[in-house]
């Protein structure tokens, strides 16, 4: 039986993306569609009918309820009350709300010009990321000043097309009546919440049934480096970022409640240094040269992807180069001299709030003096950790052989007498190939159990 005239052909439903942004960068909102048009249904503000039967409110709450993803564009564009600052335009502000109301903070994009633009960030937007862009590219290609934005949108949309609840026709299927698993979730993620634990766009509640580290991590591992075999380096910065975009797309961190176990977290891909090793809760793209690996800004250079055969010993070892300083601390050949021999290393310990850089300590004491005023940062600063020397670390599975305490000296060692001399890192990629991997029962219960 063939379809009427007027139907279109039956396929996948694509997700439902909602662009605002201010009239005077409605260049940009193309910009953005001409990227995300294939992934998405796509509605820019402009195109939304308002006419005299429904005021702009009543609008904008349809189309947050028929939306999956929402992009807002903040600019500079309005004076703000903070001196030689700017604000977005109210309504990109006002929009920002509802749409976080709506979708929540892991389907709400928001892009903000890169450089010295002074914007100034509400302060119950605090903790968003925005992700940047060239508004001052001079030849004018603005979907290609979008770009790298919208790799990081399309990752996330794919990562989480999955976990739509109704994809893409809200508005057609009658009223929402929560299911049992639903309501199941959202108990748990109560229970989360009530110890602590804030489910992000980084994290996720419910564990993979295949819940073995090493699988994740090699999943991840060869669909940021497909076809690899041995030792395989990358020198292209643009390139590099891109393929540990891949390897440490969200979600990164897994919570569930367990009756035998209260909270349970499930962390598959960690870094490596012989100090400080840590789980990995998220990754960023700051620009096309530089990201963040949590709280450590990082100017990666030199990327060697090793994958031995063994889907427990493939891992990424990372080379960056040094970053200038913040002005915040004294920064002498003395001082850094000195980290150096420390650590291996040089590095300072600062916070991001609202645009400005303060101090460690000021972090610590949960105020700061910003442009001559006594401000609480009340939660709402960012850790950050700049390099001021070259410095490298490892990416690998939870599982990883790596992860052996009894080997932390000798990898520290190795680690950083690989920075200056290939020699010590081709002996630390040949010592890692021997380590012996975990027991099995370390494999069975890899997943790290929090109890309340």
């Amino acid at each position: 039986m063939s379809l009427p005239a007027n139907t279109p052909p039956t396929s996948v439903a694509k997700p439902r993306l909602f662009i605002g942004c201010a009239r005077e960068d409605l260049f940009i909102a193309k910009a953005l569609q001409e990227n995300l048009w294939r992934e998405t249904e796509i509605t820019v503000w402009d195109e939304d009918q308002f006419d005299s039967t429904h005021c702009p409110i009543e609008v904008l709450l349809q189309r947050a309820d028929e939306t999956d993803f929402a992009v807002l564009v903040f600019s500079p564009l309005d004076p703000s009350c903070h001196a030689g600052s700017k604000s977005a335009r109210d309504n990109v502000v006002f929009e920002t709300g509802l749409f976080l109301g709506k979708l929540g903070r892991n389907r709400v994009f928001l892009l903000k010009p890169q450089g010295g633009h002074q914007l100034k960030l509400p302060s119950d937007l605090a903790g968003l990321e925005p992700l940047p862009f060239d508004r001052e590219r001079a030849d004018g290609n603005w979907t290609s000043a979008v770009a790298p934005a919208c790799t990081h949108i399309r990752k996330r949309i794919i990562a989480l097309r999955g976990a739509l609840k109704s994809p893409a026709h809200h508005a057609h299927d009658g009223p929402q009546v929560p299911s049992q698993a639903a309501s199941k979730e959202s108990t748990k993620q109560n229970c989360l919440e009530s110890h602590g634990i804030v489910v992000d766009e980084f994290s996720v509640v419910g564990i993979p049934n295949r819940s073995t580290t090493a699988f994740f991590h090699e999943e991840r591992f060869t669909k940021a480096f497909p076809g690899v075999r041995e030792v395989k380096w990358f020198s292209e910065v643009p390139d590099i970022i891109e393929r540990l975009n891949i390897l440490l797309a969200p979600p990164l961190k897994f919570y569930d409640t367990d009756a035998q176990y209260g909270v349970c977290g499930w962390d598959p891909i960690w870094w490596w240094r012989g100090r400080g090793n840590n789980s990995i809760d998220s990754f960023r793209i700051l620009s096309l040269r530089k990201c963040l690996l949590d709280s450590q800004e990082l100017l990666p250079y030199r990327l060697a992807a090793v994958n031995t055969g063994s889907y427990r010993r493939s891992f990424v070892y990372l080379e960056c180069a040094a970053d200038k300083p913040t002005g915040l601390y004294p920064a002498t050949a003395t001082d850094i001299e000195r980290k150096v021999q420390s650590f291996g290393y040089a590095y300072e310990e600062f916070a991001e709030f609202e645009g400005q850089l303060v101090t460690r300590e000021e972090y610590d004491d949960g105020a700061a003096v910003i442009k001559g005023v006594v401000d609480q940062l009340e939660d709402r600063a960012a850790l950050r950790v700049r390099y001021l020397t070259p410095y490298n670390l490892i990416i690998a599975s939870k599982e990883s052989p790596i992860n052996n305490s009894q080997f932390d000296f000798t990898f520290a060692d190795l680690m950083n007498r690989s920075i200056r001399d290939h020699k010590a890192l081709a002996e630390l990629f040949e010592l890692i190939a021997t380590l012996p991997l975990q027991p099995e029962f370390m494999q069975k219960f890899s997943a790290s159990r929090k109890t309340s």
